[in-house]
This record gives structure tokens, sequence and C-alpha cells, in this order.
């Protein structure tokens, strides 16, 4: 059996999140969770009902991606294998094999920002950001230069700079979000970081660091989608599975 629809797979990841997020804010701010102006994603799957929401859809989600980038590395691994032989295809299935052992630490990190809420496990919870974002980050670096490296046998020369245009927005707003966030930590004087207001202290460096956040993570969301456009041309077989007999 062939299942020719693996460019599926990127286009529900990329609505996946979007929807999800836009549903844990709607919920946090009916509720008086948090404020309405640019709260951290985090904050919106803070308290409940919000938190069932967000732990499972971004586990959901951490699945989906883990098949995306196997499903990516398996497509540029075969590529590659056809160029064997020359001395960039060796430097890049190096990086390339690397770019997916760090897919693993990232999905990692997805599951712990999911299932370790920003409340009560605010140091877990960075731990796991830290984890999906860094690795995350290089992950898309790597994919994006191989991307370059393997056209024309793969994508466009347009697709390729749209690509290279995304992950530069992504830096800079993980960058933005990164320094920002630590001065806001910094005056903070409130009690609860979840309920930032503009007597808590460091209130505009918070909102510039919130709102590069959700820049930050709809920028991935739609860099993993444009996926769908190369996976188009996949058929993915069932595997074979071979019984051994043991005495």
């Amino acid at each position: 059996m062939a299942f020719k629809y693996c460019y599926l797979l990127p286009i529900v990841q990329g609505l996946l999140y979007p929807v999800t997020f836009i549903a844990t804010y709607a919920l946090s701010v009916a509720n008086g969770h948090v404020p309405a102006i640019l709260p951290y994603v985090s904050d919106t799957g803070a308290w409940s009902l919000e938190r069932s929401i967000f732990s499972f859809m971004l586990g959901f989600g951490a699945v989906l991606m883990l098949l995306t980038f196997y499903i990516r590395y398996r497509q540029v691994k075969d590529i590659l294998d056809r160029k064997n032989g020359e001395k960039l295809q060796a430097r890049l299935s190096s990086i390339h094999r690397v770019s997916f052992y760090c897919t693993f630490l990232s999905v990692v990190g997805v599951f712990t920002l999911g299932c370790f809420q920003v409340q009560p496990f605010f140091v877990t919870h960075i731990i796991g950001a830290f984890t999906a974002f860094g690795f995350g980050w290089f992950v898309l670096v790597i994919q994006t230069y191989i991307s370059f490296k393997i056209y024309p046998s793969l994508g466009s020369k347009r697709l390729n700079t749209l690509r290279a245009v995304v992950l530069g927005i992504i830096t800079t707003a993980l960058i933005l979000t990164l320094v920002f966030g630590v001065m806001a930590f910094a005056y903070f004087r409130g009690d609860d970081i979840t309920k930032w207001t503009e007597d808590s202290g460091g209130y505009y460096y918070h909102l510039i660091s919130t709102g590069s956040e959700w820049f930050l993570i709809f920028g991935v969301v739609f860099y993993l989608s444009l996926y769908a456009i190369e996976f188009k041309p996949i058929v993915i077989f069932k595997p074979k599975i071979k019984l051994t007999d043991e005495e």
C-alpha cells in the first residue's frame, strides 16, 4: 500500500499550532488568567482549562514535527546518496545526520514545554524552551544551508530564498525574545509572571520579548509548512516485517 499524501503532514502541523495558541490565548484572556496584551505563548497554557489543551496539542505537534523531519531526512539522504563519492556529499551527509539528532533534542524540548508549564515548573519549563528553540534553530540553519547546496536536485531558488528570509526573521525574533526577556525579568517586581502589568516593572521590555516570541513561533511554523511543497513527489510504502524463529 502506498501513501501519496506526505505533503499534508507539514500543512496539518502548520495549522495545528496557530489554532492551538489562538484557542489557549482566547480562553486564558476570557478566564482572566493572562492580560489581553501580548502574554508569552506559554503563559496562555499555564492554567486550567487551557493547560490541558496546551499540553496535549504540543505533544501531538511534537510527534508531527518528528515525522516531518524524518521524512525530510530520508528525502535529502536519498538525494545525497545518489551523489556518492563527491567531496561535498560526504560533508553534507555528516551535518545532515547531526541535524536529525538535534531534531530529537528539540522535540524533547517541545514535550517538556507542554508537560511542565511555566507555573509552577518555571525552571523546567525554561530548560525545555532553551532545548526546543536552541536545537530547533540549529536544525533550521543546517537545513537551509543544505537546501541551497542540493539545488537543483530539490526545491527552487525562490523557495530557498524564502526559506532563508524566514530563517532571518526567526533568528532576529529569537535574539529579541532572549535579550529583552532577560531585561524584563531583571526589573520584574510582581507576584505572578503570567499576569505581567505596567506596575510589575520592565513592562515595555516584556512586550518586546513577548511580541518577538509570537513572531518566532509563527515563523518556525511557517518554515516547517514550506516542506509541503517538496513533499509532494514523495510516496511512502508500508514497511515489510520479517519474522524470525528463535529457539
